[in-house]
């Protein structure tokens, strides 16, 4: 599997959004902690005010207390719906935060992977360079010792040559 190539600013654009998820999902963890806070208050209210009306004991007040209750029993079910949707909904972001923050690690992990590799290659690639032309270096010299050679072979057959009088081609 290729790997994306990431400049070192997409890097930095990658850490700055992690970090505000983070932010956020902090933000929400903490919100979620008061909604539930919030929902446990509302829940003792509740039974504290079932408590309250089983210790009564006139009826005209028990009924009219009753009807109170009931208002408040409908009101405090009502906002624990509100706040059961506003927890799962809250659970739910966390969640898709959650594997975001992952997400962006991992893309960083193969981020810094590729640019090891790429490094690695890349010392390999200038080694390979540096000992080719080494290598050529030396064929240059040993080619220009094999020309002189043969220049100073050839000369000295035209010299000998000349002196007895025989030409080898």
């Amino acid at each position: 599997m290729e790997l994306p190539w990431f400049s070192t600013g997409s890097l930095c654009s990658m850490h700055r959004i992690l970090s505000v998820k983070e932010h956020k999902l902090l933000t929400v963890k903490t919100e979620l902690q008061d909604m539930k806070k919030e929902l446990k208050d509302r829940m003792t209210q509740l039974q504290t005010m079932s408590r309250k009306f089983s210790c009564l004991r006139d009826r005209k007040m028990r009924d009219e207390l009753m009807m109170t209750l009931e208002k408040e029993n409908y009101s405090l079910r009502n906002l624990v719906v509100r706040l059961q949707e506003g927890l799962s909904q809250r659970e739910q972001n966390e969640l898709r935060m959650r594997k975001q923050v992952c997400e962006l690690e991992e893309e960083v992990r193969a981020e810094k992977l590729q640019r090891s590799r790429l490094r690695k290659e890349a010392q390999v690639h200038e080694q390979l360079a540096r000992e080719l032309q080494l290598s050529i270096n030396s064929s240059q010299v040993s080619l220009e010792q094999l020309q002189s050679k043969y220049e100073s072979c050839s000369h000295m057959s035209v010299v000998l040559a000349l002196r007895y009088g025989v030409l080898c081609v």
